[in-house]
């Protein structure tokens, strides 16, 4: 049997080297046990130290992803043919080497081991596909791609557990490298505000086949913050929503934009108002205002909000028949409940159920014969449109069943949304 190619790393590792077992003089190329995992360490901590500079952060956490189908198969072989155990795995050893170099090479940041550190840092080691997949072909386990995150590490031991030596004995080891790569988890930035839509041309946020940029509430906000704050990824989510061809006027729709892993954990007030400026200088079609830091506790209003608040409607009507006060006086000036179906537009996506809701303070104005301005206030989740028109009598009562005519909305707007922090 050859000697084995281990790295001096890994020599610390081993509790004790048996008699038959010969080791390389000199180590050279990828070390048998370890796959360079270890040999790696200074590397890893440079190439970390520089990616973490544009981060602001005072606490961290460093987390090791090796390969565990690897890790697994080598830890056994070891085991089984060359009888050689381990005091601690080399992802430990790893582990054990960057906390300390890092405590030397950030003396003011604090390391720590709980989940509520500023940022995690998982040094993320990988290799080829190709030799995953031959891994996994030995031990009888599917490593496809979308499969093998699934795979536990303690079901891997249990299936090298059944392995005898001889199995081990027949399987060749790979002879590439570890690579490896960082991944960074910071604490999102949530930023609270609320927006207007001026145009009936722009969706309130991504939709699927869209034809262009800059064609939603969302995207236009989210460009021009990460303009000015970079960051990984966001999450949009408002007190509820309009459709694209509904205004939204008066103080505007509360929201949040959460920002993944930003590079900044603080921002000024003064570098909040010149990213509400600059959105509001170059997108005429919408408006920011109120942009500020806020934190989980009112994210998860703005979420429960979504059901819980009232909206005040202007819609522009058309009736079949000419209209005057009179025929309007049936219009009742309290509270009114009505039940909705699904309305058939939506009734593709949506379970066709019947919902109850609330309807007040409607009143009217008259612009000319056949057309009236109508105002109102619903509770969140109301079909205003389907109400003007009866949704083919899925919404009962109804605008027009109340005047005794067939009535078309032409026009929809938001007025206001009623919150606390509106």
């Amino acid at each position: 049997m050859s000697a084995l190619n281990i790295c001096n790393h890994c020599k610390i590792l081993v509790k004790k080297i048996p008699e038959n077992i010969t080791l390389a003089s000199e180590f050279q190329g990828v070390c048998n046990l370890c796959v360079n995992l270890l040999t790696q360490t200074d590397t890893i901590i440079q190439s970390l130290l520089n990616s973490v500079k544009g981060y602001e952060f005072n606490t961290y956490r460093i987390d090791i992803q090796e390969v565990p189908i690897i890790a697994t198969t080598h830890l056994f072989l070891f085991e089984k043919v060359h009888d050689i155990y381990l005091k601690k795995p080399p992802r430990d050893l790893l582990r054990e080497h960057l906390r300390a170099q890092l405590e030397d090479q950030l003396p003011d940041k604090e390391q720590v081991i709980h989940s509520n550190a500023d940022i995690v840092i998982t040094v993320d080691f990988s290799v080829d596909h190709p030799i995953v997949k031959r891994y996994g072909n030995f031990l009888k386990v599917n490593m496809a791609k979308r499969k093998r995150n699934k795979i536990s590490r303690e079901n891997l031991e249990k299936v090298c557990r059944k392995k005898n030596r001889d199995n081990f004995i027949s399987f060749k080891p790979t002879t590439e490298s570890l690579t490896f790569d960082f991944r960074f988890w910071k604490r999102s930035m949530l930023l609270g505000f609320n927006y207007n839509k001026y145009s009936r041309k722009i969706s309130h946020s991504n939709s699927f086949g869209k034809l262009h940029e800059d064609n939603s509430v969302e995207e236009i906000i989210a460009n021009k913050v990460a303009e000015h704050l970079k960051h990984d990824g966001h999450v949009f989510v408002s007190c509820g929503r309009e459709d694209i061809d509904v205004l939204m006027l008066g103080n505007g729709r509360p929201a949040v934009l959460e920002l993944k892993s930003p590079l900044l954990s603080t921002v000024s007030e003064e570098f909040l108002q010149n990213i509400e400026n600059d959105i509001n200088g170059n997108h005429k079609e919408i408006k920011v205002t109120k942009l500020r830091i806020v934190g989980p506790s009112h994210y998860k209003w703005i979420k429960s909000e979504a059901e819980l608040k009232d909206k005040s409607y202007r819609c522009v009507v058309w009736s079949e028949k000419i209209l005057t006060k009179e025929d309007f006086s049936i219009i009742p000036q309290g509270q009114i409940e009505i039940k909705q179906w699904t309305p058939l537009r939506v009734l593709h996506r949506r379970p066709n159920l019947e919902r109850t809701r609330y309807i007040k303070n409607m009143r009217v104005e008259i612009i000319q014969p056949h057309w009236f301005v109508f105002y109102l206030t619903t509770q969140a989740g109301t079909y205003v449109k389907e109400f003007c028109h009866s949704d083919r009598g899925r919404t009962s009562p109804s605008l027009g069943g109340y005047l005794g005519t067939k009535t078309v909305i032409t026009q929809l707007d938001v007025m206001n949304v009623h919150t606390k922090y509106t």
